[in-house]
């Protein structure tokens, strides 16, 4: 499967859940989940998803949510600000080469791109950054081992290295590294060590952080066609790891190749898969799914025996 495929793979999983699960009061639902199961608010109501609740179903806790929900509109907008300026820098640099044959020429001529341009090489690092420090997804580690395994990445330089554990900050210390990849402003800094002192809708913040991905996933899924990446074959999506040269200590570079680009939407995909996805769609699944298929299947037990 190519990269361009997992994200269009991913992203309509996302669409599918916007689409067919009632997150409010009075949603319109006209698609069946799963394509067989007409799901209302009465369905998800039953469960009473109050922040505790939801905890206890092993979801992402609510104020984790709302974080994470506006750390992704954070690097969306500065994604945007981002691309209209290098794309008006181009076209500035278009039109003072426009009288220049040979430079027309070459145009004509370019071969496939070897590096991506700065600011889609930023969204994807602050993306895998913002889910890293606040462990999105990571199968088969312990707390404690992943900040040992992830401790050179760091979103902002400071002389504690902190990390924001479900809404709490943990000082374990680590060397800083000599040059980090990408640096999120004060304002990441401020969101993660923020205090949620209000009672959260987890449902309807799901919904949110569900809409901001589907925003991100259009984003690589454009990146792919814009960067004839489209055909690219790649192994399955792994974790974040500490060895990959996307994240070396010793690469300041801000653009980024194909090949890595498409490795760091991977292991993006493996997160989100593993800490937001999966969790929602187990808990849809066991509590509202697989008890409409039982009692379904006694009432048809019961009919028969009449």
């Amino acid at each position: 499967m190519t990269v361009a495929q997992q994200i269009a793979a991913e992203m309509g999983r996302v669409k599918h859940i916007l689409a067919t699960v009632p997150f409010m009061p009075g949603a319109q639902i006209r698609d069946p989940y799963l394509n067989t199961y007409m799901l209302s608010y009465a369905d998800i109501k039953q469960l009473n998803l109050t922040e505790e609740t939801w905890c206890q179903y092993e979801q992402i806790p609510a104020n984790k949510l709302l974080k994470l929900a506006i750390s992704f509109g954070n690097v969306v907008e500065a994604f945007r600000i981002e691309k209209s300026a290098a794309e008006a820098h181009a076209a500035r640099l278009k039109a003072a080469r426009k009288a220049s044959v040979a430079e027309s020429f070459k145009e004509g001529l370019s071969a496939k791109p070897t590096q991506l341009p700065p600011h889609y090489a930023n969204l994807a690092r602050n993306i895998a950054l913002i889910l890293k420090n606040f462990e999105v997804g990571v199968p088969g580690l312990p707390t404690k081992a992943l900040l040992r395994h992830l401790s050179h990445l760091s979103v902002y330089s400071r002389e504690d290295d902190t990390t924001t554990v479900n809404g709490s900050v943990s000082l374990e210390r680590a060397e800083p590294p000599s040059r980090t990849p990408i640096r999120l402003d004060s304002r990441q800094m401020f969101i993660e060590k923020l205090e949620i002192n209000i009672r959260l809708d987890a449902l309807l913040t799901m919904k949110i952080v569900l809409m901001l991905l589907v925003k991100i996933f259009g984003i690589f899924e454009q990146s792919c066609k814009d960067h004839d990446m489209t055909d690219d074959e790649l192994a399955p999506p792994v974790p974040f790891s500490g060895a990959s040269s996307v994240f070396s200590s010793s690469s300041g570079a801000s653009e980024i190749t194909p090949s890595e680009y498409a490795l760091l939407i991977q292991s993006i995909i493996c997160h989100i898969n593993s800490g937001i996805m999966g969790p929602f769609t187990s808990l849809l699944h066991l509590k509202v799914i697989e008890p409409r298929v039982i009692a379904g299947f006694q009432n048809l037990l019961s009919t028969m025996q009449l």
